[in-house]
């Protein structure tokens, strides 16, 4: 890129351009190639690996308070039966067949901290995780 500043400088406009433009391709590949797979981990780690531990669980998780699929792909998740496994409210207060985990950001976790059917919350990086109480519907 000093280069091609340099060459501007000197009315050389076609090399300095030339120049300018493939500099900046490579910095731009290089910076996302190096900073993107830590940023990842910073902001979505948490959730990630929590998601993961569900794999092959037959449980339900759902995240609170921001639209995801992750909890879908990451826990493997299978299709159900039941019609209102993607129904908040359900989850949160109906009777469950199985067992129910969430997952909200933790700057929206005081909302559902004090709820009467969650507990356990778990405290992450940049998540906070919560198991649903839940009675067996019969």
């Amino acid at each position: 890129m000093i280069v091609g500043g340099v060459l501007l400088l000197r009315n050389k406009i076609k090399p300095a351009l030339f120049t300018l433009f493939f500099s900046s391709l490579i910095l731009i590949q290089v910076t996302m190639a190096h900073f993107v797979p830590k940023v990842e981990l910073y902001s979505q780690n948490a959730a990630i690996e929590y998601f993961k531990s569900f794999a092959g669980k037959d449980v339900y998780v759902y995240p609170l308070n921001y639209h995801s699929y992750a909890h879908l792909f990451y826990s493997r998740k299978q299709p159900h039966s039941n019609p209102h496994q993607y129904d908040k409210e359900w989850l949160l207060t109906g009777p469950m067949d199985k067992p129910v985990y969430f997952i909200c950001r933790i700057n929206h976790k005081d909302k559902y901290i004090h709820h009467p059917s969650l507990s356990s919350p778990v405290k992450r990086t940049a998540s906070c995780s919560l198991n649903a109480s839940f009675k067996i519907s019969t």
